[in-house]
């Protein structure tokens, strides 16, 4: 399964990894079919290391407060061995929520839930 992230810049098109990490994948998948991310601004920016989107969980509004977090999938066979991995931005133990970054270079192994791979859409840098 797939979703494009369209910005300013390009497309994008993120292979998600539902069979690995079903929760962080169904998580990111309602908040896209929501349009939860739409218009949202990349809020942090470090160079040769993450872009990062998203803003706090709409769940705790739908489900209450218990629903605001998910736990963590972190799995050892899922790196972060190239550019353009996606994954989720986590305030610590279990607190994942809608959050995500995008490497911008190879880094994080083994701190953060992966959620997907990416696979880069030509003429987008």
């Amino acid at each position: 399964m797939s979703v494009m992230i369209v910005t300013s810049l390009g497309e994008m098109i993120v292979e998600m990894y539902v069979d690995k990490c079903p929760l962080t994948t169904k998580n990111f998948l309602k908040l896209c079919k929501m349009n939860y991310y739409n218009g949202c601004l990349l809020h942090t920016v470090q160079k040769d290391f993450i872009a990062q989107t998203g803003s706090d969980s709409v769940y705790k509004f739908l489900y209450g407060e218990q629903a605001r977090f998910f736990g963590e999938e972190i799995r050892v066979d899922l790196k972060h061995l190239k550019t353009g991995t996606i994954a989720m931005a986590s305030a610590g133990k279990n607190l994942n929520a809608s959050q995500f970054y995008m490497t911008l270079r190879d880094v994080l192994d083994y701190r953060h839930c992966f959620g997907g791979g990416s696979r880069m859409v030509p003429n987008f840098d």
